[in-house]
């Protein structure tokens, strides 16, 4: 197809319908995107198909062709059905405008097999990729994205009710709209499906969650994958209160959640986890590992947990790692080494972990230091504390005293070493249950006597704790 627009003004063209018997390779080759267009835009009419596959065609390719639809008509870029016939299906450099479903599946079998290579999707759209509940099946899988662009003021990416198994290979993704219709990019419903269709990836995608009107993913799931991996997704922080926009919501409906991963990516905003009243009776899989979350300094206030159930089971709650993450604008005092929601859960799974506290220049406090405090995730339970130094790690005579504390006025004195000279060492242990539940507890500062006048940098302060 040569450079130009091609206009299309029929209700519902459905090309491909009339093929007779199922035939293999048909490809639609235009100039380049913006230069080759196809305007679908009915005189009269609503709801009509560009493409119809009825179960004929497999091995379908376009190439380098903006298609335009007219989503107030309802215009819809491909009905696909499918009993084993239709499928493979690429698109490589396509961009497609306003539409109201781009591909509808329906069928009993394959549809399967589709690729995107560095395609666009643009203005307003009802569903993207389309597997409703009815009428399809969970032979639907293997979709691929490869850097694609999508910029919707409104709408809805992928909706699979049915069918699965989808990667995201980079890529950029934004909701345009400051008003009106909420989007959602991933929506993976349902909570009954096959083997091998649950599963998700999304790898070095760009995704703008604006104005708290579009999510990242709503999931129902009951098994199978959920993973982000270096996703940045907090390109938005700096909106007030963006703090508090659900950006992505996971749901047990009495069952077991997917293994969800978020791996060094930039988050923002709420995830929230919901449950209900036999959910406890199932295992929830859930880590954030090596990501910056924006506007938050505690795992408490990035996750919301959503009890639907009437039946007052806190034990669904599900368990959610954090591992060597941080908020954006933590200083070096703060942790978030955790495991969230083990005290409610109806088998919790917890590990000890040991924060180690030096100041700035890694040796121990002098009388007058600041800035010797560490920040544990709330709800902690301190389980022992050791402070200690080998003899002649400093050659000071002075009285030393080394006091481990909580602040605010009520402060607790967790452990204290205190010796007769600084130059003969010190080992102290102590064994403790002290649960850091409120944000005094939570903060643990380490302060030296009025005689201690040498930094010593072979002492250590070592924190064991449970979260």
């Amino acid at each position: 197809m040569p450079a130009g627009t091609y206009l299309i003004t029929s209700a519902n063209p459905k090309i491909l319908s009339t093929t007779a018997a199922r035939a293999r390779g048909l490809s639609f080759r235009g100039a380049g995107r913006g230069i080759t267009k196809i305007l679908f835009k009915p005189e009269s009419g609503t709801n009509g198909y560009l493409f119809y596959n009825d179960d004929k065609w497999l091995h379908l390719h376009f190439e380098g062709i903006t298609f335009i639809g007219d989503v107030d008509k309802q215009t819809n870029f491909m009905y696909s059905y499918s009993t084993g016939g239709a499928q493979n299906y690429t698109y490589d450099k396509c961009d497609f405008i306003h539409f109201n479903y781009g591909w509808e599946l329906k069928g009993l079998n394959t549809n399967s097999e589709f690729t995107w290579f560095h395609c666009g999707f643009y203005g307003k759209w009802n569903k993207t990729v389309f597997s409703d509940i009815t009428g399809t099946s969970d032979q639907f899988l293997n979709y691929n994205f490869y850097s694609c662009q999508v910029e919707f003021s409104y709408g809805e990416f992928l909706y699979f009710a049915q069918g699965g198994n989808i990667n995201i290979w980079g890529g950029s993704f934004i909701n345009t709209a400051d008003s009106g219709v909420h989007s959602t990019f991933f929506k993976l419903l349902g909570t009954s499906h096959s083997s091998g269709v649950q599963r998700f990836l999304c790898i070095g995608a760009r995704i703008e969650t604006k104005y708290g009107l579009s999510k990242i993913i709503e999931c129902e799931w009951a098994s199978g994958t959920v993973s982000f991996i270096s996703c940045d997704c907090d390109a938005q922080q700096y909106n007030s209160g963006s703090q508090l926009w659900i950006t992505a919501i996971f749901k047990s409906v009495n069952t077991k959640m997917p293994i969800v991963k978020f791996d060094a990516c930039t988050l923002m905003g709420i995830h929230q986890y919901s449950y209900t009243g036999n959910s406890w009776s199932q295992p929830h899989n859930i880590i954030y590992e090596n990501c910056q979350i924006a506007k938050h300094n505690k795992a408490q206030d990035f996750i919301s947990y959503v009890s639907t159930n009437s039946l007052g089971n806190l034990g669904g709650q599900p368990q959610i790692i954090f591992r060597n993450c941080r908020g954006l604008d933590d200083n070096q005092s703060i942790v978030w080494e955790s495991t969230l929601g083990f005290m409610k859960a109806n088998v919790g799974m917890v590990q000890k972990k040991i924060v180690s506290l030096k100041g700035a220049n890694g040796r121990f406090p002098i009388s007058g230091s600041t800035n010797f405090q560490v920040v544990l995730p709330m709800n902690s339970i301190i389980t022992e504390v050791k402070l200690y130094s080998p003899a002649n790690a400093v050659t000071e005579t002075n009285p030393a005293t080394f006091t481990l504390k909580t602040a605010g006025e009520s402060s607790t004195v967790l452990a204290v070493a205190d010796v007769s000279s600084h130059k003969d060492g010190f080992d102290v242990s102590q064994s403790l249950f002290f649960i850091c539940d409120t944000a005094d507890k939570c903060k643990i500062s380490l302060i030296a006597g009025s005689s201690v006048t040498h930094a010593n940098p072979s002492a250590l302060c070592l924190i064991e704790y449970i979260e």
